[in-house]
């Protein structure tokens, strides 16, 4: 079985990896929708046009489900997939799943999650669209990385115990987390998808196998995430 997975970049990657650790028997279409990158700042009817083509996309490159490894995409586009011939997994579910309901959480989301209010009632929900860019230019663990993430830290409400990494990109920083704010519980997003997507897929005979696709920018992307890409049009 192959399973199609796709983010607007790197963010999904960090699900991709933990699902290929518990689902080695599944083989693996990764899509990195660079051209777009990030979906964030886009208005919703774009983004439910851009899930939709990306989706039909995978299908028709041998993709038997689809991981939609994005919050924004999950949010304003998953239910353009509804209608496809194969199993859908979203990110929104299972990360309100891991997360609960329990005072002093807050979640950080791209400007686009947040305005869709998938969120809401999980806990005080704070746009930072600063973070996807910064770690599409990887910037995870240093000066520049450190400032952005700190400011943000620094405006989180008193008395936050738990932060919900509502974006798959933020995966990225959970070291820089840990070293900045220690006492800080993390709630990651692409963990909660590909631990949620491990359990829903059905036993396969695969072995592992990845394919990598990008829509643009194919060697920057193969030199960042250390993977031969092929670029496609879509």
């Amino acid at each position: 079985m192959t399973v199609g997975v796709f983010d607007s970049g790197v963010g999904g990657l960090a699900a991709l990896e933990e699902l290929r650790r518990l689902r080695p028997d599944l083989d693996y279409l990764y899509l990195a929708d660079t051209a777009w990158a990030p979906y964030g700042p886009l208005p919703p009817e774009r983004i439910r046009e851009r899930v939709e083509q990306v989706g039909g996309f995978l299908l028709e490159a041998g993709a038997e489900a689809l991981v939609v490894a994005c919050n924004t995409a999950s949010a304003w586009g998953a239910g353009a997939l509804e209608g496809l011939r194969a199993p859908v997994l979203e990110a929104i579910g299972p990360t309100r799943q891991a997360a609960g309901r329990e005072e002093g959480t807050a979640v950080w989301t791209t400007a686009a999650t947040w305005r869709s209010g998938v969120y809401r009632g999980v806990g005080e929900v704070i746009p930072t669209p600063l973070l996807a860019p910064l770690v599409e230019e990887g910037h995870l663990d240093d000066r520049v990385a450190e400032a952005v993430v700190g400011a943000y830290l620094e405006r989180l409400p008193g008395g936050t115990r738990r932060l919900v990494l509502g974006c798959t990109h933020y995966s990225f920083l959970r070291p820089l987390l840990s070293r900045l704010a220690p006492g800080l519980a993390l709630v990651d997003s692409a963990l909660a998808l590909a631990r949620t997507a491990a359990r829903r897929l059905p036993p396969a005979r695969g072995r592992g196998r990845l394919r990598l696709l990008v829509t643009s920018e194919r060697g920057a992307y193969s030199r960042r995430v250390g993977l031969e890409a092929e670029e496609v049009r879509l």
